[in-house]
């Protein structure tokens, strides 16, 4: 998936680190090692950086609605290939397994066509 930083797309998770300048056993802030270089405070919810990445307070990245959207373009692509050639595949005289088959495909193209409709319309 497709990620707000730019340096490393594949990103899922940044390292959580105490705030350095605290001595031992007193409570620290916490802080996100954004891959910018940039310490992001980790409080509250959700975390941004400057460089315009989000994170929730355990460093895990918040894709955005136009990364989201992206990962449910390719999904549709490959989906919709699938599908055609499922229903190419088909002979006049198709089996129930056939037609099952070619339906399953169906509705998965249709279950990601109606996700994407959902994040365009949210937008």
């Amino acid at each position: 998936m497709a990620m707000t930083n730019s340096s490393s797309p594949a990103l899922a998770k940044v390292a959580r680190i105490r705030r350095p300048g605290f001595p031992a056993g007193v409570r620290a802030p916490m802080t996100l090692n954004c891959p910018c270089g940039a310490d992001v405070p980790a409080a509250g919810s959700v975390a941004t950086c400057a460089c315009g990445a989000r994170y929730d307070a355990a460093g895990y990245v918040q894709p955005t609605i136009e990364d989201l959207r992206t990962k449910l373009r390719a999904e549709l692509a490959t989906a919709l290939a699938h599908e055609i050639r499922v229903v190419d595949a088909l002979p006049e005289r198709a089996t129930r397994r056939q037609l099952d088959t070619a339906w399953a495909a169906a509705e998965a193209t249709n279950r990601i066509h109606r996700a994407l409709a959902a994040l365009d319309g949210a937008s």
